[in-house]
């Protein structure tokens, strides 16, 4: 939309600029969300080590039943160790499904900084990356 002030055109951003976003972009973005999200879980046995720190906390939440617990990552962890029954796999589980979701934010970011090819790039990269 363009403003005249003072003899002048002043182009100025609209309200509606997520809308003029292409269908195309985020239809990738979200194909490549679920290739990242399909190639962790298929790794997710991988790596034989145990990281302890899901374990620790899942331990550390069952001491303090009762009690409201608003952060997502042990509301997360507890949800995922009831339905699996395993708190190393719950706490893999969690980490794989947060770096998946990771490629929104940093697609949005790079597109707003270097442009939309620049951010589905940047997503594409950090897909196929380990």
């Amino acid at each position: 939309m363009i403003l005249p002030q003072g003899g002048q055109l002043i182009p100025v951003m609209s309200n509606n600029w997520q809308t003029t976003e292409p269908k195309r972009a985020l239809s990738i973005v979200t194909g490549l969300f679920a290739v990242n999200l399909g190639l962790r879980l298929c790794l997710v046995n991988w790596h034989p080590a145990i990281y302890t720190d899901s374990v620790l906390y899942i331990r550390a939440l069952d001491q303090i039943r009762g009690t409201i617990i608003l952060p997502a990552y042990p509301f997360a962890l507890v949800l995922l160790q009831r339905l699996t029954g395993d708190p190393v796999l719950a706490g893999r589980l969690v980490s794989i499904l947060a770096a998946a979701l990771a490629v929104f934010p940093l697609y949005g970011l790079a597109r707003i900084l270097y442009g939309k090819r620049t951010g589905i790039i940047a997503v594409l990269l950090y897909t196929v990356s380990p």
